[in-house]
């Protein structure tokens, strides 16, 4: 029977790989993680093991957190690239208002082909968030997950109770900004998606070429999908 015990060694170079951070947001607290999973045969080597903290890897048990996400950033890593956090919100039903456009009981409000981008998830009562952008270039740079983020260190990061403000103030000029108020929650904020401009303002939606305005959404599963 092998010993689900990793190699001293093996357990070492992997910590020191990943700068004895989580590889996906950054936290100090760590624990290895199999990327094929021991039980399916998953081998104690250095290629198969990456370091989480036990948040991230809750999530990616959960598939919250895919396969070949972690495979990517197993290779680019850099020590302190992430930050980590959390915002909480109390929102009671499910009304998000993404720059002018207002979705109700709509679980995912933005998808591109199958991938959900903003997307609602009820969990005990209450309404969790769950969203991702993205550069220019198409590097993700803001990931969150039931109201549990990270986003690059080079951003500036203004956290509230009910408030989250990201901005990178280079020439791209991304800006994520996600507040409650009373019981809507709202998402304003100029980000990219496949290269497309993606800007949430209040008075029109751009993605691409296209500009929208007034839009609204009740009682479906997708709100807008982009393909």
């Amino acid at each position: 029977m092998i010993s689900r015990h990793i190699p001293s060694d093996v357990s070492k170079d992997v910590r020191e790989r990943h700068f004895f951070e989580c590889a996906w947001c950054g936290e100090r607290l760590t624990e290895k993680h199999h990327i094929v999973e021991f039980s399916r045969g998953g081998p104690h080597n250095v290629e198969n093991l990456i370091l989480l903290c036990p948040n991230c890897h809750t999530q990616v048990h959960g598939g919250e957190i895919k396969t070949e996400e972690l495979e990517k950033r197993k290779s680019n890593h850099t020590k302190g690239d992430r930050i980590a956090g959390g915002v909480q919100f109390d929102l009671k039903e499910p009304i998000i208002n993404i720059g002018n456009a207002q979705f109700i009981h709509v679980p995912i409000l933005l998808q591109f082909r199958e991938e959900p981008l903003i997307e609602l998830e009820e969990k005990d009562g209450e309404y969790l968030l769950s969203t991702r952008f993205y550069n220019r270039t198409g590097e993700l740079i803001f990931w969150m997950s039931s109201n549990r983020y990270w986003t690059n260190s080079s951003f500036t990061i203004i956290s509230k109770r009910e408030e989250l403000l990201i901005v990178n103030n280079d020439l791209e000029g991304n800006k994520i900004r996600i507040w409650q108020n009373n019981s809507t929650l709202n998402i304003e904020g100029a980000n990219y998606l496949n290269g497309m401009a993606l800007n949430f303002n209040p008075k029109f939606m751009q993605i691409g070429n296209s500009v929208f305005y007034g839009l609204s959404s009740a009682y479906c599963s997708v709100g807008i999908l982009i393909q």
